[in-house]
C-alpha cells in the first residue's frame, strides 16, 4: 500500500490496487466529481474508470487520434483535442460518467 498526497489539501490516499492495462496509456483525466478517471490509449480508445474501485466501467474507439482530455467544470462534457486539429465534444461519456 502506498500513500500519496494528493492535491494542495495534502489529503493523504491510500492506493492498494494496480491494474493492468493492454495498450500505452495516455492523457488521464478526474471528472469534476471526482468519481471517475477518463483516460486514451495509443490504439485511441477512451475508457472510463470507476476512481474507487479502479475497475474499467466503459471503452469506446475512436476514429480519429485522441490527445488530451478535459472535463466542463458540470462533468456533463468531455472536450477532446484530436491529432487532426479539431476539438470534439463528446456527450456519450455521460451514459456513465456525469457527477450528480
Amino acid at each position: 500500500m502506498t500513500n500519496i498526497l494528493y492535491g494542495c489539501a495534502k489529503v493523504p490516499l491510500q492506493i492498494n490496487q494496480t491494474e493492468r492495462f493492454t495498450a500505452a496509456n495516455l492523457y488521464v483525466t478526474w471528472s469534476p466529481c471526482g468519481r471517475y478517471l477518463v483516460y486514451g490509449d495509443k490504439e485511441d480508445r477512451l475508457h472510463v474508470i470507476d476512481g474507487r474501485s479502479l475497475s474499467t466501467l466503459k471503452s469506446y474507439d475512436s476514429k480519429t487520434e485522441m490527445n488530451e482530455f478535459a472535463y466542463h467544470p458540470s462533468g456533463k462534457y468531455l472536450f477532446v483535442a484530436t491529432g487532426q486539429g479539431r476539438m470534439e465534444v463528446f456527450k456519450y461519456v455521460l451514459t456513465i460518467a456525469f457527477c450528480e
